[in-house]
């Protein structure tokens, strides 16, 4: 590897069902010139033979004496990486065969740019293609769209290592749920942040994640992230404890009786970060940020509120016709296969 540009870190905890099909899709990637690092948080499933039994000498493998969790394990890869640059993977995602290819490009094209993601499609736990994930591109839209929730797919990431490790102090291990929207959030509240608009990545939705499991904890840490996270992108504005609430529902379905006060709060934000961010009202990416975002209420309100949901529909149609026809033909469309 020449100067160990890009270091690709993959930890797995118990994945030996979807381990094999995500460490192939890294090893055939168009761009060839990268370490794979995966760490096994003392897995006592056959995790550790898969990776064992590959011979690719760009995998280095480290094995923790016992489960010391993710965060703990990613700060571990973090560093041990010989990358300057660092790309997530997941044990049970898939990346696009040019994925690093498209990435890295950009990086080296766009020095400013510390943190990198992608849309992606989701995948069921069977690995069935059930519908995308498109998102922000642009640091404006991106800092507006993390006011409601994380903007970027954790294992679309590429990042610079010396700002992630070095000046931030990796991940907060103190994060047990959202570990991934509070550091991208501490990336963006100092520097230039972006997604490319290519389904880059498989994203496996696992119905046992702690996201899902436990709603009432993944509130709790979603309300203290989103405290820390508007701090910044509204300096100066104090939140009143129902509108963090509010904001935290933003993601979950909720009684029909907050969605008045949830949307009037989106509202008046959206007003406020277009004064705080005058070129927003002229930025294509935003308004298809809150195309999508109008489109998500939309979803939530079907079975609750089904004349608000043909209200949100249309209101996305008025922001950003191109982007809710994009949406439109996304679900009707065929899905790739894999």
């Amino acid at each position: 590897m020449s100067a160990q540009l890009v270091t690709v870190l993959l930890p797995v905890h118990n994945g030996a069902r979807t381990l094999q099909s995500s460490l192939d899709s890294i090893l055939r990637q168009t761009f060839r010139d990268f370490e794979l690092l995966a760490i096994d948080d003392g897995s006592t499933d056959e995790s550790a033979a898969i990776l064992r039994a590959c011979a690719d000498p760009r995998l280095r493998i480290l094995a923790n004496e016992s489960n010391i969790g993710l965060m703990r394990s990613l700060n571990r890869g973090l560093r041990e990486a010989r990358g300057a640059l660092i790309a997530r993977q997941d044990a049970d995602d898939l990346s696009q065969p040019w994925r690093l290819e498209r990435q890295i490009d950009f990086l080296a094209k766009r020095p400013d740019v510390v943190l990198l993601g992608a849309s992606c499609w989701r995948l069921s736990p069977d690995g069935r293609i059930t519908g995308s994930n498109d998102l922000p591109t642009t640091h404006t839209a991106l800092r507006w769209a993390s006011v409601l929730d994380n903007p970027f797919i954790h294992s679309t990431v590429v990042f610079r290592r010396a700002i992630v490790l070095d000046e931030l102090g990796g991940y907060d291990e103190s994060c047990a749920i959202c570990e991934d929207y509070e550091i991208w959030n501490r990336v963006a509240a100092r520097h230039r942040v972006a997604n490319l608009p290519d389904r880059l990545v498989f994203y496996r939705e696992q119905p046992g994640s702690m996201m899902q499991s436990q709603p009432e904890a993944a509130t709790l840490a979603m309300r203290r992230l989103l405290v820390a996270n508007l701090a910044s992108v509204f300096p100066g504005r104090a939140f009143v404890d129902e509108e963090i609430d509010l904001l935290s529902l933003f993601r979950l379905r909720f009684p029909v009786e907050r969605l008045a006060p949830l949307v009037a709060l989106v509202e008046r934000l959206r007003a406020d970060f277009l004064r705080l961010n005058p070129d927003a009202a002229t930025n294509s990416d935003f308004h298809a940020t809150v195309c999508r975002e109008e489109l998500r209420l939309a979803f939530k309100c079907l079975g609750i509120a089904r004349g608000a949901a043909l209200r949100h529909i249309a209101r996305a149609f008025v922001r950003s016709p191109r982007e809710w026809l994009r949406q439109a033909w996304t679900v009707v469309a065929p899905k790739p296969s894999l």
